[in-house]
C-alpha cells in the first residue's frame, strides 16, 4: 500500500506541475506591459516576479512569445517587474536603465524560481 500511495502522490505532484507550468506558459503570451496596465495577465505577471524575484518561467526569453509585449517594448529587453524596484506597486526599476541593460546586479533576468518552485509541488 505505500508503495501505490508514494507513487500516486508522485503522480499528482507531477501532473499539478506540468498544469501549473502550462498555466504559466499561457498567461505569459498574453502579457502586455510593466507600465500601469491593468489586464489580468500583466497584472498577474507583474506581481508574481517582483515578488518571488524572477523573470518568466523559464527564462527572460519567454516574453518573445508575447506578440502585445513586443508591439510595445520597443527597446526593453525585460519588463520593470524582472528588475530590483524601489516600489513593488508601481514598478519604478531602482537602475533606471535596468529594463534596457538588464544584468545580475539590477535584475532577476537570470532568476526562473518559478521552475525551481515548482520542483516543491
Amino acid at each position: 500500500h505505500r508503495v501505490d500511495r508514494r507513487q500516486r502522490q508522485m503522480c499528482i505532484r507531477d501532473r499539478a506541475k506540468d498544469e501549473t507550468q502550462n498555466f504559466l506558459k499561457k498567461t505569459i503570451e498574453d502579457y502586455k506591459s510593466s507600465e500601469k496596465e491593468s489586464d489580468g495577465a500583466s497584472l498577474f505577471w507583474n506581481q508574481l516576479m517582483v515578488r518571488m524575484e524572477c523573470c518568466g518561467v523559464n527564462s527572460y526569453n519567454d516574453f518573445e512569445k508575447s506578440l502585445k509585449w513586443m508591439a510595445v517594448k520597443g527597446t526593453k529587453k525585460v519588463p520593470e517587474a524582472c528588475c530590483h524596484v524601489s516600489d513593488k506597486i508601481n514598478l519604478k526599476p531602482i537602475i533606471a536603465n535596468c529594463p534596457y541593460e538588464p544584468n545580475d546586479q539590477n535584475s532577476y533576468y537570470m532568476n526562473v524560481r518559478i521552475k525551481i518552485g515548482l520542483k516543491l509541488i
